[in-house]
């Protein structure tokens, strides 16, 4: 599954995958990302590596911008379904 989002200026980014019950699957990216469009693939696995069961999960973007001066961050969340 790949993961596209597009960047306005540079930011800090975590992508977090959750289960249905809020519990963290894995991170499937955790750094500083320039401007412009970035993808992430999961490959539908925890963070130990084992599969994950097909379902309903969430992708939570979080970006931390330093540029703005208070270190605001933004957040988005997106439901998707795995299936195998």
């Amino acid at each position: 599954t790949t993961i596209a989002f597009t960047l306005p200026q540079p930011a800090t980014v975590q992508l977090d995958i959750f289960d249905l019950n809020g519990r963290l699957v894995t991170t499937i990216a955790d750094g500083s990302f320039g401007v412009g469009r970035h993808q992430s693939t999961w490959d539908g696995s925890a963070a130990n590596g084992e599969p994950v069961a097909s379902g309903v999960y969430f992708c939570r973007l979080s970006a931390t911008v330093p540029s703005t001066g208070t270190g605001a961050v933004y957040t988005q969340t997106r439901k998707m379904l795995l299936m195998r």
